[in-house]
């Protein structure tokens, strides 16, 4: 989990971060969300492995989940793994922020999660 997930537009700097083919796999065709996690699990799994695509606990129009026990069965039935790193210090969700127009000065909040 993290408090903060941005959308982003996709590009070439995808590739260069190392996230490859996987990122075609989330998403949208135009945009990508990412997260940095605030997870000792995370963060070492990460270290490890490079940038992750991986979908969220919170998709859109679901109940925030905040404990790997409350994964709605609809995601669970198209993941192979949950990363549960014990409870979530996290009481709601996080903030989702498009960011895609920032040199605009804009920011759209999807949903204001645990950092308002």
């Amino acid at each position: 989990p993290g408090s903060v997930s941005l959308v982003a537009s996709r590009g070439d700097w995808l590739n260069r971060m190392g996230v490859g083919e996987a990122a075609s796999l989330i998403g949208t065709e135009d945009s990508i969300a990412l997260r940095v996690p605030n997870s000792t699990l995370t963060v070492a799994l990460l270290k490890e492995t490079g940038p992750l695509a991986i979908t969220s606990a919170n998709p859109s129009g679901l109940c925030d989940c905040t404990h790997h026990n409350k994964v709605d069965d609809l995601i669970a039935s198209k993941i192979d793994y949950i990363l549960a790193d014990g409870p979530s210090p996290m009481t709601i969700a996080s903030s989702v922020i498009d960011v895609r127009n920032i040199d605009n000065n804009e920011l759209f909040f999807y949903r204001v999660g645990c950092v308002p």
